[in-house]
């Protein structure tokens, strides 16, 4: 059922490993996202590089593994925390319409839908 809704959606990260993000402390004013694909692909932006990954979802467990990612210098912006993150994911759980990505019993990722 996860699986289903998630496929073509994409959430923006609200909270990583326990600290709320803020729009304004990010250069490009673009909080981390994850989109979905189709093919089991997920792709997105770090707050400033683009990059693409590959997702494995079975029940709540789910597995991120990062592929090509652009490499532009960016300021103010964790990109190690957040592909940190998505490297530790184990598990999802959705939870009042957000999304928690969850790995080594902490909270990696708290995340929005993001609507048009």
């Amino acid at each position: 059922m996860l699986l289903n809704s998630l496929k073509g959606s994409e959430w923006e990260v609200q909270e990583l490993n326990g600290s709320p993000l803020d729009p304004d402390n990010y250069t490009s004013r673009v909080l981390p996202t994850l989109i979905f694909l189709e093919d089991g692909k997920v792709s997105g932006n770090t707050g400033c590089n683009q990059y693409q990954a590959s997702y494995k979802i079975n029940g709540s467990e789910l597995e991120i593994k990062p592929g090509a990612m652009t490499k532009r210098f960016c300021r103010d912006v964790d990109e190690v925390g957040f592909m940190d993150a998505l490297t530790q994911t184990s598990q999802i759980e959705s939870k009042g319409g957000n999304l928690v990505l969850h790995g080594g019993g902490e909270d990696l990722m708290k995340l929005k839908r993001k609507l048009d």
